[in-house]
């Protein structure tokens, strides 16, 4: 089964740190690669926070967008793209930035973890609203956490 956590944001936490932060901590407690699925304007601001989101920390990653990316950037423990078809087969940890579910990826993998990262503002919301019905109704099997970030 797909275990699906939301993290949800309060007003006061912004979105990129809260993603670095995460990445980190999913890269110290698993052995897992990590895709992140971000919409197209987000993907190159994320890519450079990811570098430099703290004076003594960076996260080493790869941008992907192509199945060739991947096959060559197989082995990148932090992938980030745009393009959710790239998830056909992976079997680790996604987080998804985007304002669409991963109807597909969910129904398809066994024991991996899907997170989705709903920020604090109104649009966001309603997406994750959408989302965690979709998720609920569609994907009743897999498991759906909450988690609200203060």
């Amino acid at each position: 089964m797909t275990a699906i956590n939301f993290y949800i944001l309060a007003a006061h936490k912004k979105l990129m740190p809260f993603v670095c932060q995460l990445t980190q901590t999913v890269l110290q407690k698993s052995d897992d690669s990590l895709i992140i699925v971000t919409p197209t304007a987000v993907l190159e601001p994320l890519d450079e926070r990811l570098w430099s989101f703290s004076d003594t920390a960076f996260v080493p990653h790869t941008v992907i967008q192509t199945p060739q990316d991947l096959a060559q950037d197989a082995l990148a423990s932090v992938l980030l793209t745009d393009n959710p078809d790239l998830l056909e087969g992976f079997d680790g940890v996604v987080m998804n930035l985007t304002t669409e579910p991963l109807l597909t990826f969910v129904e398809a993998n066994v024991g991996v973890k899907l997170l989705e990262i709903i920020a604090a503002d109104e649009l966001s919301l309603v997406h994750g609203r959408q989302k965690y019905r979709h998720y609920r109704e569609q994907c009743a099997e897999h498991p759906l956490q909450t988690f609200q970030i203060n």
